[in-house]
């Protein structure tokens, strides 16, 4: 499972940063994992972004990787995480951004 956050000022379309996390149910191992963010309107991407790329292992039921933004878009806007391991994108998270 992927979970994607959105650290701001409610009620607006200020980003401070995005998080995207990833919980495993079982053998708490996580590998070789990124996340990618992108901000969409009407359906074409505006903006996007990687987090770091953290190599080897993580033993836990949840990582999460953190992209520091510090900026406004456009009103009203989807934006969008996703989650990557080991090279294969293993979900997309998205919420609205509206002021």
């Amino acid at each position: 499972m992927t979970c994607f956050y959105v650290y701001g000022n409610r009620g607006s379309t200020h980003v401070d940063s995005f998080v995207q996390a990833r919980d495993v149910v079982g053998k708490p191992q996580i590998c070789n994992y990124q996340a990618r963010f992108h901000v969409e309107r009407n359906g074409s991407t505006y903006w996007s972004g990687w987090s770091s790329y953290h190599q080897g292992c993580f033993y836990s039921w949840r990582a999460t990787r953190t992209l520091r933004v510090e900026r406004n878009f456009i009103n009203p806007s989807k934006a969008c995480g996703s989650w990557y391991q080991d090279g294969s994108k293993m979900g997309t998270a998205c919420l609205g951004l509206r002021g």
